[in-house]
């Protein structure tokens, strides 16, 4: 009798051992599940347009860098870089004084600023926006290959991403996003505004 009774405990053993498992691989199912239903996905974009015609060339009408979040839950930011040829700058200004904009031209835009912003799902912003400023426009167009920016934000869930563009001067230009463990950027490459 007393060998069934050890068996019996052995066997409930195995089964609360085996429901304990099962158990746990639900919760990491719920978890998972919850994570995607408030995924970010952040996108640089580049909004142009051109006026003109064959004969007398083609003039940019619009330029406008869009950050739009494709994603089904919000985008905590916690990182901006704005990169010309490799070198970061920390605003709009200093951006213009590294790609070299002469003195004669204003340097007025439009903007809303990322950094530490949390972008809702389907949200756009617009970083910069050039539209009302063509003789800038103009300018910064003829070396937007060399400009660069990421992104570095979390989802609510504290799952980071980095978002990155090399090039705004066609619509598909290089755009990347990864998965990475934390956002990690030395204070004097931050973009501020």
């Amino acid at each position: 009798m007393a060998i069934g009774v050890l068996a019996v405990s052995f066997i409930a053993l195995f089964v609360s051992v085996r429901q304990t498992s099962i158990m746990s691989e639900q919760t990491r199912l719920l978890v998972e599940q919850n994570k995607a239903s408030a995924w970010p996905r952040l996108e640089i974009g580049l909004s142009k347009s051109f006026i003109g015609n064959r004969e007398d060339g083609f003039k940019i009408s619009r330029f406008m860098v869009k950050i739009n979040n494709k994603g089904t839950g919000p985008a905590i930011v916690e990182s901006v870089r704005v990169l010309f040829d490799g070198k970061p700058a920390n605003d709009w200004g200093e951006f213009y004084h590294l790609i070299g904009v002469p003195d004669s031209i204003p340097k007025g835009h439009s903007n809303s600023t990322i950094m530490n912003n949390v972008i809702a799902s389907n949200e756009e912003l617009i970083m910069l926006n050039l539209t009302n400023n063509p003789a800038l426009m103009e300018y910064i167009y003829q070396y937007a290959d060399k400009f660069s920016m990421e992104i570095c934000y979390k989802s609510v869930y504290d799952d980071h991403w980095i978002a990155k563009r090399q090039g705004f001067y066609s619509g598909i230009d290089d755009v990347t996003t990864e998965k990475i463990s934390g956002c990690q950027v030395s204070a004097q490459e931050l973009f501020l505004e």
